[in-house]
């Protein structure tokens, strides 16, 4: 459940996000913090075998425009999309999706080209406006069985949601890396200018060469093994997409700032 928190945004009172669940779900705060138009934050909620991720979203209506919003929304669903399974957004994006306009075609546009749905189809709020979202990807592992208009607690109503989540399908890789940045670069180049190889055999020279190069390089960045978790790859998403989107986005708000 994603509640408002009070905090001071903007030099106005309002703002926040937080997630309260029951004490038998390992929760796991992951990420948070504050883009351009809209505060979030990621939480790993682990119940047995089963794991979710919820991110909440708030956005400040005085912050920036909807159409700010939605470009920096975009923006950061194409870093959160390929790192998190089995997502669920929910909070109150404060985005009349439902008056079509064009920020509200837009943000369809965007959840639609990044295979999300949103499930909210009823007024959130007491101005008869759907304002709290709660969205998916299509292709992942929740199924939304449930969603529906709850008590308004203030002047925005809860949303009940039931979700189902499937068992992911995961594996563990061993893999070996070097960490190139704990290396103090004045001791490296120092190693560096004390290698001293001799040989009239070009092969030998080369050979012995190449073993000092590589004794300096464990010296100082040794090789270590890392065991990591090996999720099923999304079909629809690759590094040339992502490439293209962030210039399609970079495109469009330069755009606007010129406007």
């Amino acid at each position: 459940m994603v509640t408002k928190s009070v905090l001071q945004t903007a030099k106005k009172i309002g703002g926040g996000i937080a997630l309260t669940c029951k004490t038998e779900i390992k929760m796991r705060k992951r990420e948070h913090g504050t883009k351009q138009s809209f505060e979030f934050g990621i939480w790993k909620l682990i119940f047995k075998s089963i794991t979710v991720h919820v991110v909440g979203i708030y956005r400040p209506p005085s912050l920036a425009t909807c159409e700010q919003f939605v470009i920096d929304f975009s923006n950061f669903l194409e870093d959160i999309l390929p790192t998190y399974s089995n997502l669920v957004f929910m909070g109150d994006f404060n985005i009349h999706i439902d008056n079509g306009s064009g920020a509200s075609t837009n943000f369809q546009n965007c959840l639609h080209a990044m295979g999300l749905e949103d499930h909210v189809n009823f007024s959130t709020h007491t101005a008869g406006n759907c304002l709290d979202l709660v969205i998916t990807e299509s292709t992942n592992g929740v199924c939304v069985l449930k969603c529906e208009q709850g008590h308004f607690l203030s002047d925005h109503c809860a949303v009940h949601v039931v979700i189902n989540v499937k068992k992911e399908n995961i594996t563990n890789k061993t893999v070996q890396f070097r960490n190139g940045k704990r290396i103090s670069h004045s001791e490296f180049s120092d190693d560096l200018a004390k290698i001293s190889v001799d040989s009239e055999d070009v092969n030998t020279l080369l050979n012995l060469f190449k073993s000092e190069i590589q004794s300096v390089i464990d010296k100082h960045a040794p090789s270590k093994e890392q065991t990591r978790i090996c999720r099923t790859q999304k079909p629809w998403f690759n590094v040339s997409i992502l490439e293209s989107k962030r210039i399609v986005r970079k495109t469009a708000s330069e755009n606007l700032e010129k406007v």
